[in-house]
């Protein structure tokens, strides 16, 4: 490299690598087919006046060559077939091209590229001063001055382009740097009178004008010649780059309707604005050598057009020239968009969804985004912002719009970059963006290893690849992409990241466009935005709708803060967010106001945005730059209730009866408005197995809350499950909730055991039944439980309530039941035992007899006599104990006889020499040993029973004794007296 200085400017110079036209060739961008024929009227091109043997042809069915290597003077142009290729006036039109003006051995008066009315003749090129096709500095567009009848701006502009606009992109300099000091011929870039305060072209450049408008032309000093007023010119290398992937130089054209009302249309030309893989080299700081991003957006005075439709035609004009040995060069144009075939708009920028904000370049000049003002969404209204944080969720958003043309986006790829800095999703079971078609119509987007792509310099990136399921046309007209990442943490020591953008490339067989984001940057904030709730939480309203919740923000460090640059951010039940400000609070706080409140319960999330935290000032204290901080999120939990009365039980829900005793359920009531009332406006209802019994509550003093108890009847449940059901009403018929139970009664067996089976009893007295009752689980139970099912002679039962209260696991029972009501006779008793609950013993059956009469002996199953030592006289032995012998009559006469056997010494084997004798009151004696001997008898009936106490009416003198004769051998002697009692007397 090496610097040429010129005066007090600098101009710097660097080697041109030596390239030729294959190789640019063989490095093109992608483009569209086209076709060029003035026979075929659906071709898109035509071709222009060029020198003979110097048209334009397609090459490859895609490249538009305008072959003049080797010619100094020829010339060539091409135009667009204003039948079904044009730009219209009345629509936003976009037109993308790459433009080639020769290899670096080549020399040429550069390129045109022009707009004229469609309706004129395709006649572009100017005549010199013999009447022939211009070329030279004019580049067969603009006014040529070489015939001496040129002598005014007016001649000049009768030799240009009519009814037309053009960008020329001039690679030499015809002109001086000074006025006046130009030639004929070599004027037209001469020193710029009108462009501010003047100023010389010294090198290639680009600028535009009105090629038929007189205003576009200048005397240059007293000279009869001219030159071009350019428009915004700015000096640009467009031919012998010093790279050859600079060679091809990219054109992007915006044109923008006129207002209603108006005839000023909107043009935006951008040149240098990618490199040829669709790279924005300017947005990524990789500004090759003299190859900056040059363009204007202008007025477009649609008068100078003359216009009769609404259709303008666009078309290339091209002139060699002569440069050292160099002679001509072969240019060419390759096309990316054309209206004629698609007309799309095109958009990208990235939304924080962290902190609410886009990032975005609106700036046309600063993005080949095409429609840099196009949204998705409610996008447009969120601030702008230039920075994000680390762990900030972000949404990379692509969107590409069809709008018009003779084809549809069909099968489009696209490949998005994935700038470092951001984490993404790869796991392709995972999400990391959708598409949404419209409609409801999404595509979904999942996780990618990236792959690595590069711009034209070998700068690497990472990017994913994603096909579009859908074709875009005139129902669905819109994708919008959506890949989403997280801002990364910064590197150890770092205090900021710059982001790079993300270009999405968007290729189809028939349109191919280039979106890239805006570059960011990620740094670690130096203050925090706290949000705290200061009204009560939860809050539970009663019979209302609506109420207020307040809180409070503060930032650690930043005092000036206000509620007007703080945006309260808050959403009910997960709807759509709302966004407000409070202004007329203190410094700090806000008050939300809810209304028209559903009756539930309500989360409303709360945080606040301060879109305004000043980063940099200027020297005289402006700020220059803000910030975005969003606060901690905050939760309100309102429930909306009518007034409801409510109960609580304090037992548990499932319940086992036990025994036989009620079951009861306590619990606690109130009204959840924590209002006063009375237990005597309160009814509980008791529902058993589908049963409502109601009680009602007694109390007159105004509590808050009581408590209650319900006793469910033993006689209520049945073995098994029992559902209970619990709830209150008012006296303003108000109900409660409901509280649900299980009260369980065991299938546990009742045991009836009886005493006595066979049963006999006089007719004048009772029949007692008696026995035991028991469960086999040995749940205690008291008598008063028990009921008696009783079946007389298979008569029809009868229920008996035993009584007693003392409870136990085994109780006794008596039943009875007179002889008189019985009858003499036999009779069968059944009875079976039965609980509260239904459970039942096995029936037990009684056999009792009735009789009208009755003699019963009561005597002792042994007796004994005096012990008496031997001795040789006979002797009358005493009774020795207690004796008892008792008759026992009731209506009827008896007589009582006994009858002994030996006394025998079983041990020693012999008879006791003597025996029992019975001796009368009147002294005579009788043997019991030799046969019956009447003891006692009465002949008296009575209805009342009669007890005889036989040996109470015997002396010891008398009655039974034991004769003994002399000398008796000493043992224990033992007999058997048979008592017989008959009623009858001898």
């Amino acid at each position: 490299m090496f610097l040429v200085l010129f005066g007090l400017s600098t101009v710097e110079v660097k080697a041109v690598e030596s390239y030729r036209d294959s190789d640019i060739y063989d490095m093109a961008p992608d483009s569209l087919n086209i076709s060029l024929t003035t026979t075929d009227p659906n071709a898109l091109f035509m071709p222009g006046k060029y020198t003979s043997g110097f048209g334009p042809v397609i090459s490859n069915g895609k490249r538009l060559d305008f072959p003049l290597g080797g010619n100094a003077t020829a010339i060539t142009s091409a135009w667009s077939n204003v039948d079904n290729n044009y730009l219209n006036i009345n629509q936003r039109q976009n037109i993308s091209v790459w433009i080639y003006m020769g290899d670096s051995n080549s020399a040429a008066e550069g390129v045109t590229f022009v707009l004229q009315n469609g309706d004129d003749p395709i006649s572009s090129s100017t005549a010199n001063n013999v009447g022939k096709i211009g070329g030279g500095e004019t580049i067969g567009t603009w006014g040529c001055g070489l015939a001496s009848s040129v002598r005014s701006p007016e001649t000049m502009a009768a030799r240009a382009i009519q009814h037309s606009w053009a960008l020329e992109f001039d690679t030499m300099v015809n002109g001086s740097t000074t006025i006046g000091s130009s030639t004929k011929g070599d004027s037209l870039d001469g020193y710029q009178v009108n462009d501010g305060g003047g100023r010389g072209i010294r090198t290639q450049h680009v600028g535009w004008a009105y090629p038929g408008d007189p205003l576009s032309y200048t005397k240059d000093g007293g000279n009869n010649w001219y030159i071009l007023n350019h428009n915004d010119t700015s000096e640009l290398d467009t031919r012998t780059n010093s790279e050859k992937r600079l060679a091809w130089h990219h054109l992007a054209i915006t044109y923008i309707p006129p207002e209603k009302g108006s005839n000023i249309a909107s043009l935006t030309y951008k040149i240098n604005d990618k490199d040829i893989k669709g790279i924005d080299f300017n947005s990524w700081d990789r500004v090759p050598f003299a190859q900056g991003e040059v363009g204007a957006t202008i007025p477009l005075a649609l008068d100078k057009f003359e216009l009769k439709s609404d259709r303008l035609r666009f078309g290339f004009m091209t002139v060699g020239a002569a440069a050292s040995s160099f002679k001509g060069a072969n240019a060419s144009v390759l096309f990316e968009t054309l209206p004629g075939v698609i007309q799309a708009d095109t958009n990208a920028y990235i939304i924080n969804k962290t902190n609410q904000t886009k990032i975005i370049e609106s700036d046309p000049h600063k993005t080949n985004n095409n429609h840099p003002d196009m949204f998705d969404g409610s996008d447009e209204s969120l601030p702008t912002a230039t920075r994000a944080h680390p762990k900030d969720e972000l949404q990379f958003k692509y969107l590409l719009n069809f709008v018009s043309g003779r084809s549809n986006i069909d099968n489009a790829t696209v490949k998005i970059s994935l700038p470092d800095g951001i984490d993404f999703e790869t796991d392709p079971t995972k999400q990391i963006g959708e598409i949404d078609y419209g409609g409801g119509n999404k595509q979904i987007i999942y996780g990618q290893t990236p792959s690595t792509g590069s711009d034209s310099n070998h700068n690497e990136f990472k990017e994913i690849t994603v096909n579009l399921d859908r074709n875009l046309d005139l129902t669905t007209c819109q994708a919008v992409i959506s890949i989403n990442g997280v801002a990364a943490d910064l590197p150890a020591g770092t205090e900021t990241v710059k982001v790079p953008p993300s270009h999405a490339g968007v290729s189809t067989d028939q349109y191919y466009a280039d979106l890239e984001t805006k570059p960011f940057t990620v740094y670690y904030p130096d203050d925090t935005l706290t949000l705290t709730k200061t009204s009560k939480d939860p809050q539970v309203l009663y019979n209302q709708n609506e109420t207020t919740v307040t809180g409070h923000w503060d930032f650690d460090k930043l005092a000036t803060a206000t509620n007007e640059d703080t945006e309260i951010h808050y959403s009910i039940d997960g709807a759509d967010e709302i966004v407000t400000k409070d202004t007329i609070s203190k410094m700090g706080d806000f008050e939300l106001y809810l209304s028209n409140l559903s009756k539930k319960e309500h989360k409303i999330k709360v945080y606040v945005v301060n879109h305004n935290y000043p980063l940099e000032y200027d020297k005289d204290g402006k700020v220059t730059e803000v910030d975005t901080f969003v606060s901690n999120t905050v939760t309100y939990t309102v429930t909306v209730e009518d007034k409801a009365l409510r109960i609580d039980s304090k037992s548990d829900q499932e319940l086992i009866a036990t025994g036989n005793m009620d079951v009861g359920i306590d619990g606690t009531h109130s009204y959840n408005d924590s209002s006063s009332f009375k237990n005597d406006d309160l009814t509980l209802h008791t529902v058993v197995n589908g049963i409502d019994t109601t009680t009602q509550l007694s109390g007159s003093d105004a509590i808050t809350s009581g408590d209650f108890s319900a006793n469910i009847k033993a006689a209520n449940l049945k073995v098994g499950d029992n559902p209970v059901k619990l709830y209150m009403t008012d006296s303003h018929d108000l109900k409660s909730n409901e509280l649900e139970f299980n009260v369980n009664v065991p299938d546990t067996t009742l045991t009836l055991i009886p005493d006595l089976t066979d049963i006999t009893a006089l007719y004048t007295e009772v029949a007692r039944l008696g026995g035991t009752i028991n469960y086999s689980d040995n749940a205690a139970f008291k008598n008063s439980d028990i009921t008696l099912n009783i079946t007389i002679d298979n008569d029809e039962p009868y229920m008996y309530e035993l009584t007693g209260d003392d409870s136990a696991t085994t109780n006794k029972f008596v039943y009875e039941k007179s002889g008189g009501e019985l009858g003499v006779g036999d009779h069968t008793v059944v009875i079976t035992a039965t609980d509260g609950y239904g459970r039942s013993s096995t029936p037990v059956t009684y056999n009792v007899t009735i009789i009208n009469k009755s003699l019963k002996l009561k005597s002792d199953k042994g007796y004994s006599f005096k012990s008496i030592n031997a001795s040789p006289e006979t002797r009358i032995l005493p009774r020795s104990g207690d004796w008892t012998l008792e008759v026992e009559s009731i209506n009827t006469k008896w007589l009582l006889s006994a009858q002994c056997t030996e006394l025998t010494d079983t041990t020693n084997d012999r008879n006791l020499a003597g025996g029992l004798i019975y001796t009368n009151k009147d002294g005579a004696i009788q043997s019991l040993e030799d046969s019956q001997v009447l003891l006692a008898s009465d002949d008296t009936v009575g209805q009342e029973k009669e007890v005889t106490d036989i040996v109470g009416q015997w002396s010891k003198d008398n009655g039974i004794l034991l004769k003994v004769m002399p000398s008796p051998l000493a043992g224990s002697y033992t007999g058997t007296i048979s008592w017989h009692l008959t009623d009858s007397v001898q």
